[in-house]
């Protein structure tokens, strides 16, 4: 019956009506019966059968409204049942939906809780890079002032100091610029052991080249030279050094503006000696101290 209201919506109303009014034609039938009662009508109609008629469609208006009603009341509880079940099956759907919904609302705590994971170690991890790109950019920068100290000093152009200026400026030179900020920073890197072992060797090998000997050699070979420094030069040389005032020997010698020698500063020594001595007091004391 349902597909054939979706064809025809009024035949709910149509079988109201047709019941209605099977009752209504059974009432005027009873009324008119009702108005014949008296003895000469009752003699006419048993005589004519219009009485006969009058029950017998009184009685068949009643038994078609009692069918309508009954078959209006077995399609309506077909429809309730129908209704009932269908009832059940959205209840069914709707606790599977609730169910879901409940799963995808713990799947998604799940999913923030993993994705304030990720973002805590997306943050650390770009930390780390950064520090990482900070640190590959400071040796680079390292490398670079390396390189051009060296070439400055392969170039002749602190000729006019003694030798054993020249080997404190370079090292001095190192330590306040971007080689030093490395040593400050990164003591513990590889890559300052890498440049530290290498500013070493540069040192010992032009060292070599200026004294032109791998022997050793007299101190006041070292120092020659300290006396043709103009005034203001060595005003600047000696304030350079004057941090050196605590630690004697090497830098001492090569930054004070008279040349003589400093107590505890061998009388003879070689490149390599010199090399030693001038970096640990003029690069790693220094750095130390600034570490503490």
């Amino acid at each position: 019956m349902a597909d054939t209201i979706d064809v025809m919506p009024g035949l709910h109303q149509k079988i109201v009506l047709d019941v209605v009014n099977s009752i209504n034609v059974a009432q005027d039938v009873e009324r008119v019966q009702s108005n014949r009662s008296r003895i000469r009508h009752r003699l006419m109609d048993s005589i004519t059968g219009a009485g006969g008629r009058r029950q017998n469609a009184i009685n068949e208006n009643h038994t078609e409204a009692i069918r309508g009603l009954f078959d209006f009341a077995v399609e309506l509880t077909k429809s309730i049942e129908l209704t009932n079940s269908v009832t059940t099956q959205i209840n069914k759907q709707l606790v599977e939906v609730h169910k879901n919904i409940k799963d995808l609302a713990l799947g998604v705590c799940e999913i923030n809780d993993r994705l304030e994971q990720f973002i805590g170690w997306s943050e650390q991890r770009i930390g780390q890079l950064e520090e990482r790109l900070k640190e590959t950019s400071i040796e680079h920068s390292a490398h670079t002032h390396l390189e051009r100290a060296f070439a400055k000093w392969a170039a002749g152009r602190l000729n006019q100091y003694s030798p054993i200026t020249q080997l404190y400026l370079v090292i001095d030179d190192l330590y306040w610029g971007d080689f030093g900020e490395l040593c400050k920073r990164y003591p513990d890197s590889q890559a300052c052991k890498n440049n530290i072992g290498h500013a070493q060797d540069k040192l010992l090998i032009q060292l070599h080249t200026i004294m032109e000997t791998e022997s050793q050699i007299e101190l006041p070979k070292w120092v020659t030279g300290s006396h043709n420094i103009p005034p203001k030069e060595q005003q600047s040389l000696s304030y350079m050094g004057d941090w050196a005032t605590k630690h004697l020997h090497f830098p001492r010698t090569a930054t004070n503006i008279s040349g003589s020698p400093t107590v505890g500063v061998p009388l003879q020594f070689d490149c390599a000696f010199a090399v030693t001595r001038m970096w640990k007091q003029s690069m790693e004391i220094r750095l130390n101290d600034k570490i503490n």
